[in-house]
């Protein structure tokens, strides 16, 4: 019944976003939900034809791991932010259902990544022979869907995968403080956007346009769309002139057509109360968008309040901060020049890579420390 309450309370929201003049720029109201026929035809091909298999690295590197992953673009976000360049590790992408077909091929690696903790749920039966790594992205993973999620105990049986395995990465601050209450030691390793970034010239406030505020993702109760709205009509009503769009899809966008997408706006809203990352925020950075979030998951490591953009708690925070960027090309050109630093700072491939790597040294010692042969490859 709060499911049907929720799905209807949405679709009302979205209904007006779609004929009131916030001019929201998201096409036909089936699309809206990600149940046209022709995006519905394209997921099911991709999912058919493998395409989210990949590898990074030399196959002949000391060593080799097993990424496996629900074919999700989040996910395969994490992999290749993780590994792609990473000096001395082969990593293959495979999903976990290709895996379940076939798990002695984790026989030809050194370690098995299980990249989600759907994964870690989907392999709970399968007898691994090589050290295994879980990972925890979000909260939702650990806790129900809902906004006091802090206040409760988390899943017990992610608790109990979570023990399971040898090492856990986490990908933020928020879920390492929430392990370690279940008494789950865990190393972080935080995630960053494969966008390039945008020039410097093409993130200067020109022209006498309005502010221009935008957010993109799927539909789920965590990312509270609902206030986005909120924010849109309150902003309405104080006169502000900014143009509020946004593009909730269940799949992503042709990456050609997602940069063209962010560029369009000066402003990136998150008003979600759990998220990993969220990637599409560090995208936005990446292209030079001031990023005004709730305080949840990487934000509050990356964001400097005030200077990159804004860390805001409620609609009337993210009101203000909209009114202060209003009408001053300055400040906002200067917190776009900021934006797109502090992102280049604080997630940059170095970094990441200097997080991860002790985590994969430690799993093959632990290996070779329980006398595992090395890995048979295969031809």
């Amino acid at each position: 019944m709060a499911k049907a309450r929720f799905g209807d309370a949405l679709r009302r929201m979205m209904q007006r976003y779609r004929y009131t003049f916030y001019r929201c720029r998201i096409g036909g109201f089936s699309q809206l939900l990600g149940y046209s026929k022709e995006k519905l035809a394209r997921r099911r091909a991709g999912a058919q034809t493998g395409a989210l298999t990949c590898e990074t690295g030399d196959p002949q590197s000391e060593i080799r791991v097993l990424y496996l992953d629900e074919g999700g673009w989040a996910v395969r976000n994490v992999g290749l932010s993780w590994f792609s360049h990473l000096d001395g590790v082969f990593c293959a992408m495979v999903s976990v259902q290709d895996f379940l077909k076939k798990p002695e091929m984790h026989l030809e690696y050194d370690i098995v990544l299980l990249s989600f903790v759907n994964v870690m749920k989907h392999c709970k039966d399968v007898v691994f022979s090589r050290p295994v790594i879980g990972v925890v992205q979000d909260p939702f993973e650990l806790y129900d869907e809902v906004r006091d999620w802090k206040s409760r105990r988390a899943d017990a049986q992610v608790i109990e995968l979570c023990n399971k395995a040898d090492f856990i990465l986490c990908t933020s601050e928020e879920v390492q403080d929430c392990l370690a209450k279940e008494g789950i030691k865990s190393t972080r390793v935080p995630t960053a956007s494969l966008l390039p970034a945008a020039p410097d010239e093409a993130i200067e406030r020109t022209g006498s346009r309005p502010l221009t505020a935008t957010t993109v993702g799927r539909i789920y109760r965590r990312k509270r769309f609902e206030l986005f709205h909120e924010i849109a009509g309150a902003s309405e009503r104080m006169g502000l002139p900014i143009v509020f769009h946004a593009k909730f899809d269940r799949n992503p966008l042709p990456e050609a057509e997602y940069i063209s997408y962010l560029d369009r706006a000066d402003v990136y809203i998150v008003t979600s109360f759990q998220e990993g990352g969220p990637l599409p925020a560090m995208d936005a950075m990446r292209r030079g968008l001031i990023v005004l979030s709730t305080p949840v998951g990487q934000m509050p490591e990356i964001i400097v309040d005030g200077v990159s953009g804004f860390v805001c708690h409620d609609r009337s925070e993210f009101v203000d901060r909209l009114s202060r960027l209003c009408g001053d090309r300055k400040l906002v050109s200067q917190m776009r020049r900021e934006s797109i630093s502090r992102i280049r700072e604080v997630r940059s491939e170095a970094i990441l890579h200097e997080a991860l790597r002790p985590v994969l040294k430690s799993a093959a010692e632990l290996g070779a420390a329980r006398g595992l042969e090395r890995p048979r490859t295969s031809v």
